[in-house]
């Protein structure tokens, strides 16, 4: 079998996507562009991801560079399968294409996805608790039980939930990227997928002593769960994120109330965070197994506490306010949005990354993540499907930066200049 294509060799390649690409549709893309108009990109363990528009749609074109990391049978099961259970706006279809683009004299596969604008979930959680927002960390909590009934009702296990997987859109929707890992039932029976997920999301004996199957998401779910709701109870848990958590890491899992984040969710006192508290614990248990969903797991189901009895089909009716005492308005059903969502810069759509090209040895925050949108041509802003078709004008502080570099060089070489003609003279007096 032919080694799959480096990161770099797929950065060159789609600099020139007529002579790359075997589809007209993707021959014609326009890929985003940073200030050289050289395409952006993210890297990860096993895919680079290009931001681009094919046929006007701006999609997030995703690259292998690993033979093992998916393939055409396991995304066609995908396809199929969601195209009979509804799981919008959680899980939207992708589309494998063989052969779509060649490199290093030969073709390889391409995956095509939406591309989504919006933050990732540690993005929108930092932006949440440093504002003090408990209300709408309480209500994104709620989603996210949320989504996880619907998910776990349909057979469905995304395999890799943690922070830069999960995308909070600019309607306050949570979005699932990077299926890599997922489970339904068409897959039961095959291999599991030779990566088991992000390790401070993950029970510690991750690494094949859990069963791929159905329940895979209890145990990450939970994580991030109890994480939200401590979070809406205390804003100031906040400062145990290192960039690559929420709040939680491998070793807290392997010692569970035998480390800082333990002892701080005690100390608030709050019986809800407490008894997820228990929850997540005893799940850590070398003896434990995924057997359950999230909420037998929790063992007080929402519709319990209010009385009720679950709604028939996938989608289940959990209240957004459901919390007894939560500082949520029952009026209130919208996160808030963060100023400047898509364009910020160093912010970025669908899991962001450091603004400019990630090239081997620069630092990548996430798998498969993909960097800020820059800003470039106007048929970008056009594609951006702002209110009333107003596109925002392109950020400016870089070319400024630009601008005092270069006089500032411009002055050093004259200084450098005086000063070699200051020698030269005082040489020939000498």
């Amino acid at each position: 079998m032919n080694t799959y294509p480096a990161s770099t060799d797929y950065f060159k390649a789609v600099q020139f996507p007529a002579q790359a690409f075997t589809l007209d549709s993707l021959q014609r893309a326009e890929f985003a562009s940073d200030d050289l108009g050289l395409p952006t990109l993210a890297m990860g363990t096993s895919a680079v991801v290009f931001h681009a528009a094919v046929d006007k749609a701006p999609s997030a074109l995703r690259c292998f560079v690993r033979s093992d990391a998916s393939s055409r049978e396991r995304y066609a099961s995908l396809g199929e399968f969601l195209r009979s259970h509804d799981l919008k706006p959680y899980v939207t279809a992708t589309t494998w294409i063989d052969g779509a683009i060649q490199v290093n004299e030969a073709s390889w596969p391409v995956l095509q996805m939406e591309w989504i604008e919006g933050r990732t979930l540690d993005q929108y959680v930092g932006f949440l608790a440093t504002g003090s927002d408990t209300a709408a960390l309480a209500m994104l909590a709620d989603r996210w039980r949320e989504m996880i009934d619907v998910l776990q009702r349909a057979e469905f296990a995304h395999g890799d939930l943690q922070h830069d997987n999960v995308l909070v859109d600019q309607d306050g929707k949570l979005r699932l990227v990077d299926f890599d890992g997922v489970w339904i039932p068409p897959l039961a029976g095959e291999p599991a997928p030779t990566e088991s997920g992000h390790q401070n999301y993950q029970h510690p004996r991750h690494n094949g002593a859990i069963a791929w199957g159905r329940w895979l998401d209890t145990f990450s779910a939970l994580v991030i769960y109890l994480s939200l709701v401590a979070l809406s109870k205390n804003h100031e848990l906040w400062h145990f994120y290192n960039s690559d958590n929420l709040l939680f890491q491998e070793a807290d899992f392997v010692s569970p109330h035998g480390t800082r984040i333990w002892e701080h969710l005690e100390a608030l006192g709050d019986g809800e965070v407490t008894q997820l508290a228990r929850r997540l614990a005893e799940c850590c248990d070398p003896a434990w197994a995924a057997s359950k969903s999230l909420e037998m797991t929790i063992e007080q189901p929402w519709w319990e506490r209010q009385g009720q009895t679950p709604a028939s089909g996938l989608r289940s009716a959990v209240p957004l306010h459901r919390r007894t005492g939560a500082h949520v308005s029952p009026d209130s059903s919208t996160l808030p949005k963060p100023p400047d969502l898509s364009y910020e810069a160093g912010s970025g759509p669908w899991p962001s990354m450091p603004t400019g090209n990630q090239l081997p040895g620069t630092a990548a925050t996430s798998p498969d993540a993909v960097p800020a949108q820059p800003a470039g041509p106007a048929q970008w802003w056009e594609q951006a499907a702002q209110p009333g078709g107003q596109a925002p004008p392109p950020a400016q502080p870089a070319k400024a930066r630009a601008v005092v570099i270069g006089i500032v060089a411009l002055v050093l070489v004259i200084l450098a200049i005086v000063a070699i003609v200051a020698i030269v003279a005082s040489n020939h007096h000498q």
